[in-house]
């Protein structure tokens, strides 16, 4: 799904409307329809309905969710705040057709004294601004005062689009509603991926309002949004039929694990093997092989030479993908070996680099020109700040994480909230897919392994970093749901890939 800019949504809304799908006043009710749908499974028996309405063309989707509310037999208090000098025609149709109604109390906040005393029960719509956001909301503004008094109150507000005050591709400056939940019309914009937004947004769940989708999918943007269609579009590509055979499905090879981490290979091993790939070989210490064998005998291996760490990872054409990384710890033996290996890369070495991989790269940056282009690095933000610097906010994240990838012609797998994998020509595609429950030891070990069996299946390194990432969090949502995420553990979570596989499986 491309995530387009609140201007580019004002020219599909445009679009649709000059094309004649439908009419201006048509998505307004799409929006008011989408906005009840969410807003009536928070109605409490003493609840009461307030809906804050400003001059442009989110207040008309206000108005109108108040008069759908009305016609449903509920009774909503309409108030009126001047957000601009000029309001929108439609927005002053609809005021003019609830006043002669009569059947919906409508009130004019002219001033901070007009404003409603509310209760926890309550519910408030927020119709003020929505993404019609050109300038900061002042505080000391009126309207900033009722956006201060609204977040001061306990009621339950309910975002149409955008919380008045979030900027779509920036950051909050000033006052701004903090929702607790948004009903996204359309398409999300940037700012809600980044953790600045979260307190803003709460939960949000993306309607359509029936704008043109191929109007969209034509507008320019480095930003894209995994859902489940486009995860199910991508595991289609991935050619499996009953007269296939392992070498065909690929083999990867696992360079993982150190005295204290044999989990970390152990785990980064299983799940490649569970996420499809015919063969595995897990390149380890000597120490580490017994455990191997009996956790995993399904995978063969080829053990170092040294007991405690790797002193050569091995570089064999009959390997379709490398995963190397997980728990390999950073001895000088290592840094040598992964050094060696670099070496001998090709134009064609498919390569996963996790964890310690990461650090010896960030201590080693003449490494970083050996990267081959089909490099996927998979790096927690920590470890992304040690190969790139700091950032002051997830603003000038994502300008880093651009100019990385674009720099370094590779593929990047910022791990996170919503996940962002940016590929070599600069775009970003954030996840949607995943819980807190993948906060917890391992677990990045298990995406790379499921990373690398997807691109020795055949998936471009890229599609398989996307496809990965959204499996990896699917199997997390499904286990969270059976079991909780204080339970999801890396282990579980590899038990629960084949459901994760089944869910997007569809005839």
């Amino acid at each position: 799904m491309k995530i387009i800019s609140s201007q580019q949504l004002k020219d599909a809304e445009q679009a649709t409307i000059e094309s004649g799908v439908l009419s201006k006043a048509h998505l307004v009710a799409n929006a008011a329809q989408a906005t009840f749908k969410r807003l009536i499974k928070k109605l409490k028996k003493d609840s009461r309905i307030y809906v804050f309405c400003g001059n442009g063309d989110n207040g008309a989707d206000g108005l109108a969710t108040a008069l759908l509310l009305s016609k449903k037999g509920y009774d909503p208090r309409v108030y009126l705040v001047k957000t601009g000098n000029s309001s929108s025609e439609l927005r002053n149709q609809l005021t003019s057709d609830l006043r002669k109604l009569q059947t919906i109390p409508i009130y004019e906040v002219s001033d901070i004294k007009t404003f409603p005393t509310l209760k926890k029960d309550d519910l408030i719509v927020d119709a003020l601004i929505g993404s019609g956001l050109s300038r900061a909301i002042d505080n000391k503004s009126l309207l900033g005062k009722v956006v201060n008094k609204i977040n001061k109150s306990e009621a339950f507000v309910l975002a149409i689009d955008v919380p008045s005050g979030l900027p779509g591709e920036m950051l909050v400056e000033d006052a701004c509603i903090k929702a607790d939940e948004t009903v996204v019309l359309e398409r999300p914009r940037v700012s809600f991926l980044l953790k600045e937004s979260a307190d803003y947004l709460g939960d949000w769940n993306i309607d359509s309002i029936g704008l043109d989708y191929k109007y969209i999918e034509s507008l320019e943007s480095p930003f894209h949004y995994t859902t489940e269609e486009i995860a199910n579009k991508l595991l289609r590509k991935i050619k499996r039929d009953d007269f296939t055979y392992k070498h065909k499905l690929g083999h990867v090879l696992i360079a993982a694990g150190s005295r204290g981490y044999s989990g970390a290979a152990l785990l980064a091993t299983k799940s490649a093997l569970v996420a499809g790939c015919g063969l595995v070989t897990a390149n380890i210490p000597e120490g580490i092989v017994t455990a191997l064998q009996v956790y995993i005998p399904e995978s063969m291996y080829i053990a170092d030479r040294k007991q405690d760490h790797l002193s050569n990872i091995p570089f064999d054409k009959k390997f379709d993908a490398f995963a190397i990384g997980p728990g390999i710890s950073t001895h000088d033996d290592v840094v040598q070996a992964l050094d060696s290996f670099l070496g001998q890369c090709n134009l064609k070495t498919n390569l996963v680099l996790d964890a310690d991989a990461l650090n010896i790269l960030s201590e080693n940056e003449s490494m970083l020109d050996m990267l081959p282009p089909n490099t996927v690095i998979t790096p927690h933000h920590g470890e992304f700040k040690r190969l790139t610097g700091d950032w002051e906010d997830s603003i000038e994240m994502l300008e880093t994480l651009q100019g990385f990838v674009i720099s370094h012609g590779i593929t990047v797998v910022l791990k996170g909230k919503y996940t962002a994998v940016a590929t070599p020509d600069g775009s970003i595609h954030f996840n949607s897919s995943g819980n807190s429950g993948l906060a917890t030891a391992g677990t990045g070990d298990v995406l790379t392994g499921i990373i690398a069996s997807l691109i020795a299946q055949g998936l471009p390194t890229a599609e398989a970093a996307i496809l990965g990432v959204y499996l990896h969090g699917r199997a997390a949502d499904i286990a969270a749901k059976e079991i909780g995420v204080q339970a999801l553990s890396a282990s579980v979570l590899i038990d629960y890939l084949g459901k994760a596989y089944l869910s997007l499986q569809t005839d």
